[in-house]
């Protein structure tokens, strides 16, 4: 690391030197404009690039002539995570029905981009959102109220065996994943423009944080929907009403840590954070009680209740992580400003 020091000029204008190697790498001149941005931990950050609205970047995806779906799927959710505003595929050999399906089904599952060109051998895709105008809060809260809701309904469909609503849970963790993308997204683009951050209202660390979150968010959507499998597959069973009853006040117990969890993070509240994780044992213990119930039932019916009774718990577990992720976040930042005391 190199150091300047810092020289007074007149009266109140304090300037030190910028590094020749920096200076020549991003060709700045005389008289020319550089940014400067103050960090929460009292860091400077200076970018040569005072430049309203950047150009589009773009990345271009060749497809193989036997491409396999899924994998042309994950390259443009690949590209899309990263940041690039203009995807493209392309073929030599012509883009088959397969392709442009794949390409139509990504448009689908995320969030921002369409389809702008086509033609016989290649597709253009576009990203429309204006990263300025999806908050990282917003997005975190609405993955937040989707997840919760998921799990409220499976355990109505547990409570009234209605296969329906299990079969509408799975289809809602589609909305938690294009969240979760969005994030991520959003994440990258941050970090490869800091000045977004300023124009977004947050920092490249909080946004590290709400990036955890919102992965933990979509795992807990997760377990949501593999509550739902579990239930679709006891379509046909007679089970306890009893034990159904006790398993939905251990998935209330979840809920309530995860309440408790988002609730620290929302109210910036360590006190709350420490009592979301100081609750996870006791639904744990919970969840082992009635395992035991369980593996006394029938083979299938033992066999689906115990996964139901896995996802309670690491759902719960997940949510702890929450807490654990706002209380690291806000002691880093009472230690920041005890530093600039």
């Amino acid at each position: 690391m190199e150091t300047r020091k810092v020289q007074l000029t007149g009266k109140s204008t304090f300037i030190i030197s910028l590094p020749k190697a920096w200076v020549n790498d991003t060709g700045i001149k005389a008289r020319d404009s550089i940014g400067v941005i103050p960090q929460p931990d009292g860091t400077l950050i200076l970018t040569p690039k005072m430049i309203k609205g950047k150009l589009p970047t773009k990345k271009e995806i060749t497809v193989d002539k036997n491409e396999e779906k899924i994998h042309l799927l994950r390259k443009l959710i690949g590209a899309y995570i990263t940041g690039y505003n203009i995807i493209e595929i392309r073929s030599r050999y012509g883009l088959t029905p397969e392709n442009k399906h794949t390409a139509k089904k990504f448009t689908r599952i995320v969030i921002g981009p369409e389809i702008i060109d086509e033609d016989a051998n290649s597709m253009v895709m576009k990203d429309l959102l204006d990263p300025t105008d999806f908050s990282f809060k917003t997005a975190v809260r609405r993955m937040y109220y989707i997840g919760r809701e998921m799990h409220e309904n499976v355990a109505k469909s547990l409570e009234n065996r209605d296969v329906s609503l299990s079969q509408d849970v799975k289809d809602r963790d589609e909305e938690i994943n294009r969240l979760n993308w969005l994030v991520a997204r959003q994440n990258n683009m941050l970090l490869s423009d800091i000045s977004l951050a300023e124009k977004m209202g947050t920092t490249r660390k909080r946004s590290l944080n709400y990036m955890l979150i919102a992965r933990i968010l979509e795992r807990i959507g997760d377990h949501a929907s593999k509550i739902a499998d579990s239930i679709i597959s006891l379509e046909e069973k007679e089970v306890d009403k009893n034990i159904i009853d006790i398993i939905i006040g251990a998935n209330d117990l979840s809920l309530k840590i995860l309440d408790k969890s988002m609730a620290s993070l929302f109210n910036k509240d360590i006190d709350m954070a420490n009592d979301a994780i100081d609750s996870v044992d006791a639904l744990i213990n919970t969840c082992e009680e009635i395992s035991e119930r369980v593996m006394k039932l029938e083979g299938k019916i033992a066999l689906s209740l115990g996964y139901i009774l896995e996802s309670i718990r690491r759902t719960a577990l997940y949510a702890a992580d929450i807490s654990e992720t706002v209380m690291n976040h806000l002691i880093e930042g009472e230690d920041r400003k005890n530093l600039r005391r």
